[in-house]
């Protein structure tokens, strides 16, 4: 059955990447300069929280154009400290590049990221002290247990938009999610979260707006007859057509290009997954048959992850309908 409207904002032709304008915060910076001239209940506060701040040198992150240009606090969270010194000087960067001087205040937190740290651990506490339980972004992009971690998060933070990494492979209706467990040290394997899972654990509170290959966008519900009145053009400006929102999740995913998936095993031989598997689990399966086929191959491929010696144990997974 249908979750949201038709997602025609999800569909580009061969010369935009939806993708590439999510990775590089073009879209978001645009959206939150459309999102800043409406009201909202909560109240806008130019603050953010990036979980799995850190980047590498000329890498982009979603955040940091807007972070340059209108933010004026951002919580950067990563347990790679050398990372997340170089995502702190891009932010710098981008803002002296506009006249901001420094940009910013920036609040650097150099710690491993867990739902336990989130809901009950320091790290929560500093979170809380330091947004009073109100921003106008979240990131999430953790490689691993992504969503527990969100869970957490929402419990005591309220956001406008939530931009979070997407587990590519897994189609609608499929919830799938890698949850934490202490012994999980985040190796290569099949991490974060289905679209579709995200969008159940997040309804009725936040609305899907779009999804590319890798990446999702939620907007607080609140705020969703606000950005469907908008003119065509003004947010997804790919496309003439004026969107009705929430996006469907199947939908969406249909529309999306596929990942470079052998390419991309190199790195993450999880995702040694042939592109015509993901068709079939898409288009041609039952979903209860399909479950099925997508559990195979995730146990198989974290079992050989286990027996090359590198996770202690093996992930822990949910996977339902």
């Amino acid at each position: 059955p249908a979750t949201g409207h038709e997602a025609v904002q999800c569909q580009v032709d061969e010369v935009l990447s939806i993708a590439l304008e999510l990775r590089s915060g073009r879209f978001l910076l645009g959206l939150l300069e459309q999102l800043y001239r409406m009201p909202w209940d909560v109240g806008w506060t130019g603050t953010a929280i990036n979980f799995g701040a850190g980047v590498d040198v000329d890498d982009d992150d979603p955040l940091t154009l807007w972070a340059g240009a209108l933010g004026e606090k951002v919580l950067l969270v990563d347990g790679n400290a050398p990372r997340l010194a170089t995502a702190v000087e891009e932010i710098h960067a981008e803002a002296a590049r506009l006249g901001r001087g420094l940009g910013p205040e920036l609040v650097v937190l150099p710690e491993r990221i867990t739902p336990q740290s989130v809901a009950y651990g320091a790290l929560g506490e500093r979170i809380r002290l330091e947004t009073s339980g109100r921003v106008d972004i979240v990131k999430v992009d953790i490689d691993g247990f992504d969503c527990d971690v969100l869970r957490a998060l929402l419990v005591d933070v309220e956001a406008a938009v939530l931009i979070l990494e997407v587990q590519p492979v897994i189609p609608p209706p499929i919830r799938f999610a890698r949850l934490h467990h202490p012994d999980d040290e985040t190796l290569p394997g099949y991490a974060g979260c289905s679209v579709s899972f995200q969008a159940a654990l997040l309804r009725p509170r936040y609305g899907l707006l779009l999804t590319s290959e890798d990446s999702s966008v939620f907007v607080h519900s609140s705020l969703l007859p606000h950005v469907e009145g908008l003119p065509a053009g003004s947010v997804f400006y790919w496309t003439s057509f004026r969107p009705r929102l929430p996006a469907d999740e199947w939908d969406c995913f249909r529309r999306t290009r596929t990942l470079d998936l052998p390419r991309l095993a190199v790195v993450d031989p999880a995702l040694a997954i042939p592109a015509a598997f993901v068709r079939e689990w898409t288009f041609d399966l039952h979903p209860l048959d399909a479950i099925a086929e997508i559990w195979r191959n995730v146990t198989e491929a974290e079992r050989a992850q286990v027996g090359a010696g590198g996770q202690k144990a093996p992930p822990l997974y949910a996977l339902d309908l």
